[in-house]
């Protein structure tokens, strides 16, 4: 009689899919991506389909610009106020998952919009309080940008504060340019230079209250402030060797 035989437990594991398809939306899993420990929203965008942003930190969907953002499905006023820095100061990790709804609700249809970003936020409790400081340094085109937010919940009732600042500078660009014909003898040397350098602020602030699931009452204030300066330098010389007669 044979011995009776042990089999060894196999365990079979498989990676959770970052992107899911629906009909009317493509929905990118935050949470499942390990970069979202590290990264701020903004960052987290550029690797969502249909999304893209550019060197200045603007974005499009699908390379238009007329879209509409909401958290968890509701209007945000500072998200339509100033959204890169808003989105620059929230961490990835509060994010669970950033939707793309190509198909935007019949209530949008007089806007126009190509589509609508949804960012849905982690749940948490009635009550609490929350704040992130984001700090960053773009060299050698950009400057010293910082931000910061902070939240709170009692009950209904809820509060949202934003602030932050930049700093922006371009390196000095020298341009040199010398042109000699032959026929005519003629030498045209020019040299041009340009300086560019500004600075930017702002800060914002929403209370709400929340009616019940569906309903919100809210109220914004916001504050934008830029200066910038530009300085271009150009001198050019002409040389003709022509003799008149």
């Amino acid at each position: 009689m044979a011995s009776p035989t042990q089999l060894k437990s196999v365990s079979i594991t498989a990676d959770r899919p970052l992107i899911k398809q629906e009909i009317d939306r493509i929905s990118y899993d935050v949470k499942a991506d390990p970069e979202s420990k590290v990264n701020n929203v903004l960052e987290m965008m550029r690797k969502v389909p249909m999304l893209s942003v550019d060197g200045d930190d603007n974005i499009q969907l699908q390379g238009n610009s007329n879209y509409k953002i909401l958290v968890n499905g509701r209007p945000s006023g500072m998200m339509e106020r100033n959204p890169k820095d808003i989105l620059k100061s929230m961490p990835a990790s509060s994010i669970e998952r950033i939707e793309v709804i190509t198909t935007p609700p019949a209530k949008y249809d007089g806007e126009g919009l190509v589509g609508i970003i949804n960012i849905i936020t982690f749940k948490k409790a009635d009550n609490g309080t929350n704040g992130t400081v984001n700090l960053s340094e773009r060299f050698p085109v950009g400057g010293p940008t910082m931000g910061g937010s902070f939240t709170a919940k009692l009950g209904k009732f809820g509060i949202a504060t934003n602030a932050g600042g930049s700093l922006n500078s371009s390196p000095l660009l020298d341009n040199t340019n010398s042109r000699i014909t032959l026929n005519n003898p003629t030498n045209l040397w020019q040299y041009g230079s340009r300086d560019q350098s500004g600075k930017s602020g702002y800060a914002g602030a929403e209370l709400s209250y929340e009616i019940d699931s569906l309903n919100l009452i809210s109220a914004q204030i916001n504050y934008n402030a830029n200066d910038n300066e530009s300085l271009s330098n150009q001198f050019s010389t002409l040389n003709n060797s022509q003799k008149l007669l």
